[in-house]
């Protein structure tokens, strides 16, 4: 039954996540020069956004529909904020 939710979340937020993770791609690039070792930080950056999406989800407030389009507001809303942390905590751990 989880299960079923993490998919319709992926499924949902696919646009946002596939636009997020060629962000994060580029963006962790110029920082870590071991393409490996960014593909690597980019799953574990997809596990992230997607289960932070998921609470955003759960506990939606507002009067309006979480979906605009091929966007995703939960989804959008968890890349952005785990994008900014761990590009903050790279940049802070590579100094």
């Amino acid at each position: 039954m989880h299960m079923e939710y993490l998919f319709l979340n992926v499924y949902l937020g696919s646009v946002v996540f596939l636009i997020g993770t060629v962000i994060f791609y580029f963006l962790f690039k110029r920082i870590i020069r071991n393409v490996p070792l960014v593909i690597v930080l980019d799953l574990i950056h997809l596990l992230f956004s997607s289960v932070l999406s998921l609470a955003i989800w759960r506990f939606w407030p507002f009067g309006f529909d979480v979906i605009l389009g091929p966007l995703s507001f939960p989804a959008l809303i968890a890349e952005s904020v785990v994008i900014i942390l761990a590009y903050l905590f790279a940049k802070k751990c590579m100094k």
